[in-house]
């Protein structure tokens, strides 16, 4: 009894101590002392971060004077005063998800089984509990997540609930970039938590302090590949002479906040079609065309846009110059076309142009750095489609001397 008297004596002294801190990193929110999380303020402690502990009955008017603010799985009774969405937000919490606009009315999920629970995260599976029940015999270790029937849009998932099946229920972990920063964490239970679990909620944190400051980090595009559309290929089905090509939609993965955007390249080819035998015939061809002071079909301007018109053109080496061309649809289907340019050794790639339509034609320019050694040389550009017709109107080329 008397350490027990003693170990709470420690608590309340602890909480007292940092309470009189005037300025700290993070507020920590709680309601009732006996549910502060010390396994969370010892993750605040291991990244340097300093914090507040702040009792909801003496919530400040503002919280400018933090840079995150932290909310466990408490009932709050004055959760309307808690500025989660305005404020960068750690969220660990049960009660409040449809207050603090991270669901609907439904509000938060809970998830618990018989096995220690696991999560899926960056297409690997994770587990997060090193046990599956409090003690034996009692109820299962659960997380929470934001299940996809109920959750606000605006949350961008970082893990889902896993169960062993393909089908999985909402997000464990989630974040959002709409107001303030907010990181949803499910994974609630810190006495149980695994190493990586630990590691996962540093990522939260990092996350939440990443818009603390005067400005507003980019949102990223995506954060898991779920969150990236498929590239539509279908426009892309026809006939290839007396072939008849079936091209398949093309999966985008998210890599780095960014999706991909991959071509369409994977086809069935049904020979000697019977739609593509005796019809009227379509064509698939691309060109570069000579256009307003080009030469060769490439055009090299100044950097302030000024058109060098001299055959062969006289460059300065390790200096930058824009290199433009036009290319035009001659055809009769929508293209994905890229471009491959050279000049001697160093090699340049004018920005792909995909669902390029039938008659449309596009003027696209490169800026290059000649970082060339003194001589002759030739510019060359090729616009490529995966088939075409007539491959040789295709090229351009300038001749120019590059002067040291």
């Amino acid at each position: 009894m008397v350490n027990r008297k003693l170990f709470l004596f420690w608590i309340i002294f602890l909480i007292l101590l940092i309470s009189i801190v005037s300025a700290s990193e993070i507020g920590y929110i709680y309601r009732q002392a006996s549910e502060i999380d010390f396994n969370i303020l010892g993750v605040f402690n291991e990244i340097n971060l300093s914090y507040n502990l702040i009792n909801e009955k003496d919530l400040p008017d503002n919280f400018s004077d933090y840079k995150i603010i932290f909310v466990g799985n408490e009932r709050f009774r004055k959760a309307s005063k808690i500025p989660v969405g305005n404020t960068p937000s750690i969220v660990m919490n049960y009660y409040h998800g449809n207050l603090w606009d991270l669901t609907d009315r439904d509000g938060v999920s809970k998830l618990a089984s018989n096995s220690p629970l696991n999560i899926e995260k960056d297409r690997q599976i994770i587990q997060v509990y090193n046990q599956a029940r409090y003690f034996l015999g009692r109820a299962s270790v659960p997380y929470y997540y934001l299940s996809d029937k109920n959750k606000n849009p605006k949350m961008q998932t970082i893990a889902r609930t896993y169960t062993g099946g393909e089908y999985s229920f909402g997000d464990v972990i989630s974040y959002s970039n709409s107001g303030a920063e907010t990181c949803f964490f499910g994974i609630i239970e810190t006495d149980y938590w695994t190493a990586e679990a630990r590691e996962i909620f540093k990522d939260c944190v990092n996350f939440a302090m990443s818009g603390s400051g005067n400005t507003t980090p980019e949102k990223p595009e995506c954060y898991i590949d779920e969150n990236c559309l498929f590239t539509e290929c279908d426009y892309l089905d026809g006939c290839y002479g007396e072939d008849y090509y079936d091209y398949f939609d093309v999966k985008n993965n998210c890599l780095e906040g960014m999706c991909e955007e991959n071509l369409c390249e994977i086809f069935n080819v049904s020979d000697y079609d019977e739609r593509c035998i005796g019809y009227p015939s379509y064509i698939h061809d691309i060109g570069l065309i000579d256009f307003n002071n080009s030469v060769g079909k490439i055009r090299i301007e100044y950097t302030n846009s000024t058109d060098i018109l001299e055959n062969p053109a006289k460059l300065m080496c390790n200096e930058e110059y824009k290199l433009g061309i036009n290319v035009k649809n001659f055809g009769d289907y929508y293209e994905n076309v890229s471009f491959d340019g050279r000049i001697g050794d160093l090699m340049f790639n004018h920005n792909p142009k995909n669902n390029f339509a039938p008659e449309d034609s596009i003027l696209k320019t490169k800026t290059i750095n000649f970082t060339l050694e003194q001589g002759n040389y030739n510019i060359t550009v090729e616009a490529i489609i995966s088939f075409d017709d007539f491959p040789e109107n295709n090229f351009g080329l300038r001749e120019i001397e590059v002067v040291c």
